[in-house]
């Protein structure tokens, strides 16, 4: 090995010392510096980010007044318009508005009893028994307009039978117990 070493000239060996150090320094920083500078540079932009919302302020509210418009759109999807009404007059409302989507699909609605519902979590649950009368279609239309009409609803009971044993009328009768979830405030 001496011998080899012997044949290099001081010069070349220099230089490839030299290389070799550049190599561990490049390496030193890549793996070393680097990564606490990139580090160092996240949190200070986080830093100034944070420092402009505090200094500003307007984000915040503007994200408040979205956050209250995003709740109540929430509460009247889950409530539809009666979000705001009493208990009292809660019942008298669904009932109301139960004949008026019958009226505009031509359905017959024979009869609707509410009933006390059980407590689930932070909501009551309203139920009622729904009788009416119309065709297949009509009742499918009455059906999907629910929501838009009477907010969250599910349906609990569903019985769908021939309204008479005639073939030429095609009507149906149908008896369904719908639920209506509230917050119990």
């Amino acid at each position: 090995m001496r011998t080899q070493l012997a044949g290099i000239s001081r010069s070349s060996f220099l230089t490839m010392l030299g290389l070799c150090f550049l190599i561990v320094i490049a390496g030193l920083l890549a793996y070393a510096v680097a990564p606490k500078i990139k580090a160092y540079r996240s949190v200070m932009q986080s830093y100034s980010v944070l420092n402009s919302v505090v200094a500003t302020n307007n984000f915040l509210q503007q994200d408040v007044q979205q956050l209250q418009q995003d709740i109540s759109q929430l509460d009247k999807n889950l409530n539809s318009d009666s979000a705001s009404l009493p208990f009292t007059q809660f019942e008298s409302h669904i009932i109301g508005r139960l004949q008026d989507m019958a009226w505009q699909h031509n359905i017959l609605l024979s009869g609707v009893q509410p009933q006390k519902g059980q407590k689930i979590d932070q909501f009551r649950e309203m139920l009622f028994r729904v009788t009416l009368r119309g065709n297949y279609f009509d009742i499918y239309n009455l059906l999907s307009g629910f929501q838009n009409g009477l907010g969250f609803v599910v349906v609990k009971k569903f019985n769908l039978t021939p309204y008479s044993g005639r073939d030429e009328d095609m009507s149906l009768r149908v008896q369904m117990t719908i639920a209506s979830y509230r917050v119990d405030k």
